[in-house]
């Protein structure tokens, strides 16, 4: 037998404190297991919402699309755009004619088509293809502003490639430059002959060249494909695409080779096997990619559920030719039809085999091009499907299965599902094995769970990867992609306005200083203006168009000594700038050559080669208040020429030059022979490259926040600082002198004593990268302003009779003793070790400095002060540029502080009901202290002697 050392294991209590015990024990463990799984499926859930293709579908399915610029593409449409473009360029090492003819043809053909309308194109394929009963006359002037954009836009590169070849000329016989300049030459031939066929509507005698005819037919059919109208029936504007779809004409390698770059064009075209295949995708992945892969070769796999044969007029032969409509239902199994579109002979068979035995599931695997998405009418209403253009057909029995080609996608598909579900079994039958199994059981669920969370994490992060070749050969004339319609978009607005009409008027006006400008002048301001000054000089460097006006980028430095300010009328002002704060234009005189006096007689110079007439739409407000005018000036603007009448056509006479706002630095002169004379700390600003012309934008925006345009003088105004001589000049020690006059005291240098309170690194974009860093300090700061006072006056929100609810109502915030100061400066010497020990881009700080820096202006913040006070306004505070930043003791504070109305009024109370005391204790009257003894009980004089 075996004897119990005590019965009191076995008690009620004791059962119940150990019960409780392990289920404590138990359900912390379950706790903690199941929070563990949550917070793994939780992680999944946001990794797949992530993806931007699940809501997008989503919209799609509601009949809200997205835009597509909005969200990521999908994986599989990358791998095809990405292989597309590998396959228009070459290795960079691989210099020869032919890789230079490709690229030439890759990258000329879509900058002079892309700007084409769908109408355009469509006229322009009608040529190219000789469609059937085809209006060639109409079709002809359809295509005369196609004609005449392409004109400038090769004329553009051929005097581009004519200046780089003069440049290099003398280095080598052979160069570069020469090779591309052949082969645009080549090209230009070839463009030549589809100038005629667009200009005739017949071919020319001299056929094209077969690569120049392959790329053309592929850019034209793909944007027939991409013009396609979803979820429509075919019109009769998308017949061309349907026909080029259908019919054959060996396009199918022709796509297929945009996919394989690396096979060579005969070889693919004798022997297709040896292509590679296109890429297999289900039902779903098509109807969710259908955008992305309109156009696109593709593989698919499904069952025959009804065939249709129809006729149709083919629109390239105008004969009744037979194709064939075949409804598919992948191997999916899923709901969605496919219509699969093929004039194979295949499809015959197929027909009669399906209505012998309608029943029987036939299996088909189709190689083609997938179309629009069609709507057509069912039992159950209008319903869409995606298309499919068939042009090989491959049949297999229901027990004979072709493998397919899984896809990145789908596998990782697969593998998030069967994950979430071990992770659903697991977060119910891991708490049971763990309640009920040893301590070897639960080890092992411990490390399944270790195993299965960083299993799930990955596979939230695998994405499908796609490798590009890194060395492109890229054309001298190249330009960046997004610029090209911008560049279409200035041709197409400057040349209605190189006329004749606007030549005659610019020159009168410039040479008989009339004191209205024409409209030429303002129309040509206005473009430019619309357009962007620094982008038009950038896609304009120089204007080669067959018109009367010329223009050329230019650079302009010299000695402006002359301003006319011309005054506007009405009508000119309502359309030139609308918001109406600018109602002049101002005409600068330039002089090119050295100029040191206003004394100084400009007899010898001449005026076409040493003058020029610059009309710009605001100057610095210094020059405008005096009548004489001496200060150096750089106009970045656009010459405008005209083409000589008398002379040959080849001269052109300068008229002007058309320019924004000029840069004002200062060079090496001496400042005091300067008129109108400047400030000495703008001289020292100036001498370092600072453009004084900042100055008046500095002051309009004063008290406003920060603005991107302003990064040039904001970064620049940092990246000299530390070398400003700054010897000598008057500095501001009280802060009270900077912010009574903010506009006025910009570039000033100061010397203040401040209380710095946090500091942070500012990332410093990419895109306004003018610091040369990457990074700058910002400190916020108190500013000691002594025994001062400053009063903020900000606007608070007050319930009123408004109809508006409120009335806005004017408080005023003290700041006795400290001001706030933002001090900004690029030497990262400044941050404290500590920050730098732990690397913290946020830190907070306790330090009093000696600061000496230059004011940029007052800017506005989130203020945590003005919200505690109810306001919504924001703080305005200097905005210091540093230099230097030394160590200082702080600020004795003042021995007395104001008693303010409380002390007063307590002093006053406090001394009257003293006085009051001393007067009841000191009066001599007998009667009133005879009645205060008799209260008190004690007896007077008198009364004690009658006693």
């Amino acid at each position: 037998m075996v004897r119990l050392r005590s019965d009191r294991w076995y008690t009620a209590n004791g059962r119940r404190r150990i019960g409780s015990a392990v289920q404590h024990q138990m359900s912390g463990t379950r706790r903690l297991i199941s929070l563990c799984f949550l917070l793994a499926l939780v992680v999944m859930l946001m990794q797949k919402v992530s993806d931007p293709r699940h809501v997008r579908n989503a919209f799609d399915a509601i009949g809200v699309p997205l835009d597509p610029a909005s969200v990521e593409t999908n994986p599989l449409a990358s791998q095809f755009a990405n292989e597309a473009t590998t396959s228009a360029t070459t290795k960079l090492m691989n210099t020869n004619a032919r890789d230079r003819w490709l690229t030439t043809i890759d990258d000329l053909i879509p900058r002079l088509l892309d700007s084409a309308s769908n109408a355009e194109i469509q006229s322009l394929a009608a040529l190219w293809y000789q469609q059937h009963n085809l209006d060639r006359e109409q079709c002809c002037q359809h295509l005369q502003e196609l004609r005449n954009n392409a004109r400038l836009t090769l004329a553009a590169i051929q005097t581009q490639l004519d200046s780089s070849s003069t440049e290099v000329a003398h280095a080598s016989a052979v160069t570069p430059e020469s090779s591309w300049m052949a082969t645009f030459q080549q090209f230009k031939a070839q463009w030549n002959l589809l100038e005629h066929l667009t200009a005739s509507g017949i071919a020319a005698d001299e056929p094209f060249e077969q690569t120049f005819a392959a790329k053309m037919s592929l850019y034209i059919d793909d944007r027939l494909i991409a013009a396609t109208k979803d979820a429509f029936s075919w019109g009769p504007d998308e017949s061309l695409a349907f026909w080029r779809l259908l019919i054959p004409h060996n396009n199918l390698t022709e796509w297929t080779q945009r996919v394989t770059p690396e096979k060579n064009e005969s070889q693919a075209a004798q022997d297709p096997r040896q292509r590679a295949r296109p890429t297999s995708v289900n039902t779903r992945l098509l109807e969710s990619s259908s955008k992305e892969l309109k156009g696109k070769p593709i593989l698919f796999a499904g069952e025959i559920r009804l065939v249709e044969r129809h006729q149709g007029t083919n629109v390239f032969t105008g004969e009744q030719q037979p194709y064939w409509l075949l409804w598919l239902r992948g191997r999916d199994n899923s709901n969605q039809p496919v219509a699969v579109y093929t004039t194979n002979q295949k499809a015959e068979t197929l027909e009669s085999d399906w209505k012998t035995d309608p029943e029987h599931a036939i299996e088909i695997v189709i190689e083609g091009i997938v179309g629009k998405r069609l709507a057509y009418a069912s039992q159950a209403g209008i319903q869409i499907a995606p298309t499919l253009f068939a042009h090989a057909i491959q049949t297999s029995s229901l027990g004979d299965k072709v493998i397919l080609e899984s896809t990145p996608v789908m596998l990782n598909q697969f593998l998030w599902i069967a994950l979430a579900g071990c992770l659903l079994c697991a977060m119910f039958v891991i708490p049971l094995v763990s309640k009920r199994g040893n301590r070897r059981s639960r080890g092992t669920t411990r490390t399944m769970v270790g195993v299965l969370i960083p299993l799930a994490i990955w596979l939230g992060n695998v994405t499908t990867t796609v490798q590009a070749q890194n060395s492109t050969l890229t054309p001298p004339w190249a330009i960046d992609p997004a610029q090209t319609t911008a560049r279409k978009l200035l041709f197409e607005r400057l040349t209605p306005l190189a006329t004749d009409v606007a030549a005659e008027e610019i020159s009168d006006f410039v040479d008989e200083a009339a004191a209205s400008p024409p409209n030429a002048v303002l129309r040509l301001h206005h473009v430019i203006q619309q357009l962007g000054w620094s982008r038009t000089l950038n896609l304009l460097p120089h204007w080669d168009a067959d018109t009367s006006l010329q223009f050329e980028a230019v650079q302009l430095s010299g000695t402006a000594v002359a301003v006319r300010r011309i005054e506007l009328d009405a009508v000119q002002s309502s359309w030139f700038d609308a918001s109406g704060t600018n109602n002049y234009l101002y005409e600068v005189i330039l002089e090119t050559a050295p100029r040191e006096s206003l004394a100084q007689t400009t007899a010898g110079i001449r005026e076409t080669d040493e003058s020029h007439h610059v009309y710009c739409r605001s100057l610095p407000t210094g020059w405008l208040a005096t009548r004489e005018l001496l200060q150096p000036a750089t106009f970045d603007g656009l010459k405008v020429t005209s083409r000589s009448r008398v002379a040959s056509s080849a001269e052109r006479r300068e008229l002007c030059v058309l320019a924004d706002v000029p840069r004002w630095l200062l060079d090496a002169r001496d400042a005091s022979t300067l008129v109108p004379s400047v400030p000495e700390h703008l001289v020292a600003l100036g001498r370092e490259g600072w453009d004084l012309c900042w100055v008046d934008m500095l002051a309009a925006r004063n008290q406003s926040s920060l603005r991107g345009d302003e990064a040039a003088a904001f970064f620049s105004l940092m990246r000299i600082a530390p070398r400003v001589n700054l010897a000598g000049l008057h500095s501001s020690k009280d802060p009270r002198e900077v912010l009574g006059e903010a506009n006025k005291k910009i570039g000033v240098p100061v010397q203040w004593n401040v209380r710095l309170v946090s500091g942070k690194l500012i990332e410093v974009p990419e895109r306004m990268n003018l610091l040369g860093a990457e990074r700058y300090i910002q400190f916020d700061g108190l500013v000691d302003i002594g025994r001062g006072r400053i009063m903020y006056e900000v606007a608070v929100a007050t319930p009123g009779d408004s109809q508006f609810g409120s009335v806005p109502a004017k408080k005023r915030v003290p700041f006795e003793g400290e001001f706030p100061v933002t001090i900004v400066t690029s030497d990262l010497a400044f941050i404290p070790r500590e920050a730098v020990r732990e690397n913290r881009t946020v830190w907070t700080e306790g330090r009093y400095i000696q600061l000496q820096g230059i004011f940029y202006r007052l800017w506005s913040y989130q203020s945590e002060l003005l919200k505690e006070q109810g306001s919504t306004a924001r703080q305005a505070a200097p905005l210091i540029v540093a230099q230097k930043m030394e160590p200082a003791v702080p600020t004795i504070a003042p021995d007395s502080a104001p008693i303010g109305l409380f002390g007063v009024l307590l002093s006053a109370t406090t001394l009257c009901i003293l006085g009051t005391i001393l007067y009841l204790a000191f009066r001599k009257e007998p009667r009133r202290r005879s009645m205060a003894h008799r209260f008190s009980g004690i007896p007077d004089q008198q009364s004690a002697r009658e006693l």
